[in-house]
């Protein structure tokens, strides 16, 4: 819900941005495409996770992808 509502129009924007006008659509659906299939096993690694270790786990892994997520955002912007 509010987590997306932040974020999804964000992405999409700087998908635009980063893409060549030419190839604007297909980076957006490519974009779209590539988070749907990352939330599936992301979903189910996060439920194991937490079934497994303990809820702090999932968390823990989580805010370590995050960062990385970030890390990579910095070195393409």
């Amino acid at each position: 819900g509010l987590y997306s509502g932040f974020t999804d129009g964000v992405e999409k924007a700087l998908v635009s941005d980063l893409a060549p006008r030419e190839v604007r659509a297909t980076a957006i659906g490519l974009h779209g495409t590539l988070i749907g299939i990352g939330l599936f096993p992301a979903s189910f690694i996060a439920g194991q996770l937490w079934t497994l270790v303990g809820p702090a786990a999932a968390f823990y892994v989580g805010a370590g992808t995050g960062f990385l997520a970030a890390l990579g955002l910095l070195l393409i912007l």
